[in-house]
């Protein structure tokens, strides 16, 4: 990797202020640097490169779809994804089962309330059954016993 320095006083070292953004220390100039910077380690890659210098990750779309079609290996970036993309779904599949288990909980909860409430409003129509069927009985005792009296006078 070649050495960097500024384009204007050629002081060596120039910080980097983020990737592809260079600043002098020493005369405050600031340029773009056209090299790419490797996505997986960093490393400031030669112009014209397709792949980086250190650890043989593609550096552009079109060095990632050839390598993914030319390679049986695979590319550090795509082992990063796959391993993260496990531990994504693992995760998903762990909250979906406690989303699961929580609404099975409200659901069984609304069943047992909706049971209890269902319960009472048949011991509240016995009730009001039950006293109105002695009121009936009462009334006709009553017709019975009135008419019984004005048969008899």
């Amino acid at each position: 990797m070649a050495q960097i320095s500024c384009p204007a006083c050629d002081a060596p070292e120039p910080g980097m202020l983020e990737p592809g953004l260079w600043e002098c220390g020493y005369c405050g100039t600031r340029w773009n640097d056209p090299r790419p910077v490797c996505p997986s380690c960093g490393t400031l890659n030669e112009p014209e490169a397709e792949v980086c210098e250190q650890c043989d990750e593609p550096l552009t779309l079109l060095s990632r779809v050839f390598q993914r079609h030319t390679r049986q290996d695979i590319p550090l970036w795509l082992k990063h994804s796959r391993r993260r993309a496990s531990d994504v779904k693992s995760r998903a599949e762990d909250g979906s089962l406690g989303r699961m288990a929580v609404l099975s909980e409200m659901d069984r909860t609304r069943e047992e309330a909706q049971a209890a409430e269902e319960g009472k409003r048949k011991a509240r129509d016995r009730q009001v059954l039950t006293v109105s069927l002695v009121f009936f009985i009462v009334v006709v005792c009553l017709g019975f016993t009135a008419l019984v009296i004005v048969l008899v006078e």
